[in-house]
């Protein structure tokens, strides 16, 4: 693949000359004298290659370095804040896992001594970021903890028994996406575009963006060389940052693959989602999957391999009796942790909580973290506290009051939980309000 010269690559600063985006432009919408080449001469012979450049599928060329930070990567401007430095790190992790596997073919075998010098320097100068969760954002999450779900350049899973919710917080993390100006590629085996589409919208994605940013694929026949190869070009055309399967099963059996079958587990991955993971643009993969109904199950139904498999952080969904959810009821669903392979979080910590609200202008969903929160509010009433926690948990005006007590209790520590009936009565004061404001009789 070449390199795309009819498109420029570039560094957005505000009046302050702080960093603020990086995008590609047609070369032809550029005034003149302002310009740059996608590739140029860097001085020492080597060669600067725009960011444009390095995110599509060709290899980095021979002594190329990484676009620079228009900050420097000075105090106060850390990579994990900055897309550039971001782009940066990333791009020098595929470069020292060229290298690796350059000198591994010039031995003739991937059994000789890696040379970790780099990676060490990179890791101590920060020029290499350590690997964390960067998509599926979530509300309310800690200063110190993390505030999203999904690794990108990994195979991630979410699991659950049938009507947890899986394509709804698959669907929520696409939405997030699209409205940063990211594409989305959506492979569903299991739906189809209407009902999908209707999700999405009703959760208020931009109709606009849904066209131009989610790709919506419904394969039907089995992966052959040429389709990958076109799954590949649309990857290096899209360059997303999320890649869905719904679902891991549906997939396996169009392959004709025994879910059993470790041999056969372990070839789908090397199939489909390890090339999509490890292409240039660094897409979080995730992969939806069943889970038998099994009280405090961990894994997803069929092979281990599914679970060695695993390169970021797999899930596992459920709702109870209580709290489950449809497009007409209000409800929540609990994602905790069965594996994270970065040690980000523990296994059984509860990672997020997917809020389920339907109303009449369409269906408020929201991923919020699982850490605890705290509702000190001193010389408050019980119920002046309740309704602040209800705000801080996005319950202000929740429609599901019969098991909004459930989920402040998982949300809270006994220490700093309101009693049960201040939550009610703060719901029922909320309620109240906005019968007045509408209008409405008591």
């Amino acid at each position: 693949m070449s390199f795309d010269a009819d498109l420029v690559a570039l560094s957005m600063v505000n009046e302050k000359g702080e960093h603020v985006d990086d995008r590609s432009v047609p070369r032809s919408q550029i005034p003149p004298g302002v310009m740059d080449p996608v590739v140029v001469e860097a001085p020492g012979g080597s060669t600067q290659v725009t960011d444009r450049a390095f995110m599509t599928g060709a290899p980095p060329p021979p002594g190329a370095v990484p676009p620079e930070c228009p900050k420097g990567g000075a105090a106060g401007h850390p990579a994990s804040i900055c897309e550039a430095c971001s782009r940066r790190s990333r791009w020098l992790r595929r470069k020292l896992d060229q290298e690796e596997r350059a000198q591994q073919a010039e031995g003739g075998a991937s059994w000789g001594r890696v040379d970790l010098s780099s990676t060490v320097s990179g890791l101590l100068d920060g020029s290499i970021e350590s690997v964390r969760p960067t998509v599926g954002e979530l509300s309310m999450a800690p200063e110190d903890g993390p505030s999203a779900l999904f690794y990108r350049g990994k195979v991630n899973g979410l699991a659950g028994e049938s009507n947890a919710g899986k394509s709804w917080t698959g669907l929520m993390v696409a939405s997030q996406e699209i409205a940063k100006g990211h594409s989305v590629v959506f492979l569903d085996l299991e739906a189809d575009p209407v009902s999908i589409t209707e999700r999405l919208l009703g959760m208020g994605a931009d109709p606009g963006a849904v066209t131009a940013q989610f790709v919506y694929l419904s394969p039907r026949e089995r992966l052959s060389p040429d389709s990958m190869a076109g799954l590949m070009g649309l990857i290096d055309e899209l360059q997303p940052t999320l890649v869905v399967v719904d679902s891991t099963g549906e997939s396996v059996s169009l392959e004709g693959m025994r879910p059993n079958d470790d041999d056969e587990i372990a070839r789908w991955f090397r199939l489909l989602p390890r090339p999509l993971a490890e292409h240039p643009a660094e897409p979080a993969v995730v992969l939806l999957d069943h889970m038998a109904k099994v009280d405090g199950g961990m894994w997803p139904i069929g092979s281990q391999r599914k679970r060695a498999s695993i390169q970021g952080a797999q899930y596992i969904q459920s709702v109870s009796r209580e709290s489950a959810f449809s497009k007409d009821k209000s409800g929540y669903a609990v994602i905790k942790v069965a594996k994270d392979r970065h040690g980000t979080r523990a296994q059984h910590d509860t990672a997020a909580y997917l809020m389920v609200s339907p109303g009449p202008d369409g269906t408020s969903i929201d991923l919020t973290s699982g850490a605890s929160v705290t509702q000190s509010a001193p010389g408050a009433s019980g119920v002046d506290q309740a309704e602040r926690l209800l705000e801080r948990l996005g319950l202000a005006d929740y429609a599901g009051q019969g098991h909004a007590w459930e989920f402040v209790k998982q949300k809270t520590t006994e220490e700093d939980r309101p009693n049960k009936r201040d939550v009610q009565e703060a719901q029922s004061r909320r309620k109240e309000r906005a019968a007045e404001q509408a209008g409405e009789p008591r």
